[in-house]
């Protein structure tokens, strides 16, 4: 299917669903060799620059306006934050928060939770660029299952927190640091220490990051 979209000048493929590991590199190759860039595997999807849904009107729609996502809604409200998460349920549940609170965003990614190709460093670094985007928010269970992903974030976040605001909620920390196993707290301050060394502020809870938006 990757080759068939090489061949009529796709550009990038959102895998919504998992794929096997004995086939990733495969997969990669041939996106690679016809110039295609993967978001995912198990990504929600992305959503850019679309109206809010009470106030829906065709007239009303951005030229760039997308859904290209499972998530269950039909429209979302513009905004100034880039929101980049990681779970698909954890998206779900920002997105349902938003609409409630007519909160908006200038894009909506799922990443997935192992990064095939398209990563936190590459979406911070396209972000950091929009001239719709003000601040960029993420929601994160890993750096992808790479040591190399890791460079890549935080190259990317050094350069684009100096201009744009970044912030960040890791998933794993508790209110009750002494419940925590030794091994898993010390495992959270690694990413404490890698987000200030990269200019991203961290907050404790996913509507932290939401209020950002308003």
């Amino acid at each position: 299917v990757i080759r068939d979209c090489g061949q009529v000048g796709v550009k990038a493929v959102i895998l919504v669903n998992g794929v096997l590991e004995k086939d990733e590199k495969e997969i990669l190759r041939i996106a690679r060799e016809n110039n295609i860039r993967i978001l995912g595997p198990e990504t929600l999807g992305i959503i850019i620059g679309i109206v809010k849904e009470d106030d829906y009107n065709p007239s009303r729609f951005l030229s760039k306006a997308m859904n290209a996502t499972h998530a269950s809604i039909s429209a979302q409200m513009q905004g100034r934050v880039a929101c980049i998460v990681q779970n698909k349920e954890m998206g779900q549940t920002l997105i349902d928060w938003s609409l409630k609170k007519h909160v908006g965003f200038s894009a909506f990614v799922g990443l997935g939770p192992k990064i095939l190709d398209i990563g936190w460093g590459d979406l911070i670094e396209y972000f950091g660029r929009d001239e719709n985007t003000d601040v960029i928010v993420l929601y994160m269970n890993s750096f992808g299952g790479s040591v190399e992903e890791a460079k890549k974030f935080v190259n990317a976040a050094r350069t684009v927190s100096l201009k744009k605001p970044i912030l960040v909620v890791k998933s794993g920390r508790t209110e009750q640091v002494e419940s925590v196993p030794t091994s898993t707290a010390g495992h959270d301050q690694v990413f404490d220490v890698i987000f200030e060394q990269s200019g991203v502020l961290r907050v404790n809870t996913l509507f932290e990051i939401g209020r950002a938006s308003c």
